[in-house]
C-alpha cells in the first residue's frame, strides 16, 4: 500500500513542478518584455527616414519600401549613435519585407515618439 501511495504522489509533484516552471518562464518572459529599454537617438537622415518608413508601411507600398530599402543601402554609419539608428532602421525594414506592416509602422511610431521625448 506505501508503494501505490508514493506513486500516486509522482505525478501531482512532476505536475506541480511543470506548472511552476511554466509559470516562472511567463513571468520571466513578461518582465523582459515590459523591461525599459534606451531610445535610440536619430539624426536628422534617420529621422526622415523613419517618417518615410512610417508612410510606407501605413500604406503597404511594396514599390516604396524598395526605394526606400535602395535609399537606406547607401547609408554608411560612422558613430555609434548612427549604428544604433541604422540598425533599428533596418530592423523595421526587415519587419516590413516579411508583412509585419503594423509592427513596423508601429516601431516607427515609437522611434519618433522617442525623439520628442527625451
Amino acid at each position: 500500500m506505501t508503494m501505490r501511495s508514493s506513486k500516486a504522489q509522482k505525478p501531482f509533484n512532476f505536475t506541480f513542478v511543470c506548472m511552476t516552471g511554466i509559470l516562472l518562464a511567463v513571468l520571466a518572459g513578461g518582465v523582459l518584455w515590459w523591461w525599459p529599454r534606451s531610445p535610440v537617438v536619430l539624426d536628422d537622415n534617420s529621422y526622415q527616414m523613419t517618417i518615410a518608413l512610417y508612410r510606407i508601411c501605413n500604406q503597404k507600398s511594396e514599390p516604396g519600401l524598395k526605394q526606400l530599402e535602395r535609399q537606406f543601402a547607401e547609408l554608411d554609419p560612422l558613430s555609434q549613435a548612427d549604428q544604433a539608428s541604422y540598425q533599428l532602421i533596418a530592423a523595421t525594414i526587415a519587419d516590413a519585407k516579411a508583412g509585419r506592416w503594423v509592427q513596423a509602422m508601429q516601431q516607427c511610431r515609437q522611434s519618433l515618439d522617442d525623439q520628442v521625448s527625451r
